[in-house]
């Protein structure tokens, strides 16, 4: 639910699976599905009976895909700093999904 209610750009195009590791809330820890359109994003758990569809796939521990999602690192940097585990160019695919002002411009850090 969160992921979905995030802002997006608003050409966001594309699909990929995020395989999050999740240690403080364990039913995150799972493979997603999300598909970015029409401004926003849409998620599903990824089933194991895809039919052979091979989307770009990208590992990411909850603590890197937040600072991602925010815009305050950008998913290739990340990838290769080895910070997530990046497969058929997930993290080229999303970088423009998550294009924002600097995150210490968010309104949850107006002290």
């Amino acid at each position: 639910n969160a992921l979905e209610r995030l802002p997006i750009a608003p050409h966001a195009r594309g699909e990929v699976v995020l395989d999050v590791d999740d240690p403080a809330l364990p039913a995150n820890t799972r493979a997603w599905r999300v598909g970015a359109r029409e401004g926003r994003l849409h998620v599903r758990p990824e089933s194991t009976g895809t039919g052979g569809t091979r989307l770009p796939r990208l590992t990411v521990p909850v603590d890197a895909l937040a600072t991602i999602v925010t815009g305050a690192l950008a998913p290739t940097r990340a990838a290769e700093a080895g910070l997530v585990g990046d497969t058929r160019d997930a993290a080229a695919l999303i970088e423009p999904w998550f294009t924002s002002r600097p995150a210490f411009l968010m309104p949850m850090n107006a002290f």
